[in-house]
């Protein structure tokens, strides 16, 4: 069995020094691994509730700042010797594929093999508006952009 947990990327607790801190300590106590969530703005909720939780809104300092989770794992790996890091999720559909793709593969270069590409669909309508991509084909560009992946 494997352990491991989501580190806090965003609100005020979201700091360098927090997040060797927390990885240092992951790996003294032998967890597996960390994982990061991923979102690009968080614009007001105004229709949009958690999809695990509906009705479910952000809460308010988690708008203060949202680290990007490859940059973060990115960092930490440099600090740490054997954890493994994964995102907990990129939304796949708002980001360009061949920049995702790019990504993915730097970062595994850097954890040496350390790194879990986790993706999803999402759940924000009013993130993918901000980002003026379109909410309803979303599941489409996904497929499309795993494919791209394998061809790459």
């Amino acid at each position: 069995m494997s352990y491991g947990f989501s580190l806090v990327v965003r609100g005020n607790d979201a700091t360098p020094e927090n997040f060797t801190r927390i990885a240092e300590t992951a790996e003294a106590l032998e967890i597996d691994a960390l994982w990061c969530s991923a979102h690009i703005i968080l614009p007001p909720q105004t229709r949009s509730g958690y999809s695990m939780r509906p009705g479910v809104m952000f809460p308010e300092h988690w708008k203060q700042s949202y680290w990007e989770p490859f940059t973060v794992i990115s960092y930490l790996a440099a600090k740490t010797s054997r954890l493994k890091f994964g995102t907990s999720i990129v939304v796949l559909p708002m980001h360009n594929p061949f920049e995702v793709a790019k990504q993915i593969a730097e970062v595994d270069q850097l954890t040496q093999g350390r790194f879990m590409f986790g993706l999803g669909v999402g759940w924000f309508e009013e993130e993918f508006e901000v980002l003026n991509q379109d909410f309803h084909n979303r599941g489409a560009r996904t497929n499309e952009a795993l494919e791209l992946f394998q061809a790459l």
